[in-house]
């Protein structure tokens, strides 16, 4: 019972003394002009920003997603474009689930910080390993 609590207790303080990997910002205007970007449903439109005038269309609050991608011999940029193709192709899926046309509110919030900005997108990345795109956003009308 010991050894058990003992090894929790480890796990504990190593996860609160793990290092934070770097973050990047990338523009979304650009990741969002990529062919990449063009294979998104053009019936579903993303708003980043909290600033959407549609909040009273708000069917799901809150949907979260977190996503991906190798970085290999890629940039950072190039990864994390990928990383944000996934988790706006993630939102896509849920707004089409829940008969919806858009996804707005979308926010960065790695490290629960959020990143509320209408031009850039936030990627954490794994230094040679992969990059994260943590996004927050509402599903509505």
């Amino acid at each position: 019972m010991k050894k058990i609590l003992i090894l929790g207790l480890m796990a504990l303080l190593t996860n609160a003394l793990a290092e934070q990997y770097p973050v990047e910002y990338f523009s979304i205007k650009e990741a969002m002009q990529s062919e990449l970007f063009k294979k998104l449903d053009k019936n579903i439109s993303f708003e980043f920003g909290t600033d959407s005038t549609n909040k009273n269309d708000i069917i799901v609050k809150g949907a979260q997603t977190k996503r991906g991608a190798k970085i290999g011999d890629r940039s950072n940029k190039e990864a994390c474009n990928e990383a944000l193709y996934e988790a706006l192709l993630r939102f896509q899926k849920r707004a089409i689930k829940e008969n919806s046309t858009k996804v707005i509110n979308l926010i960065g919030y790695a490290y629960k910080e959020n990143h509320d900005n209408k031009n850039t997108f936030q990627c954490v990345i794994v230094p040679n390993k992969k990059s994260l795109v943590y996004l927050r956003g509402d599903i509505a009308k």
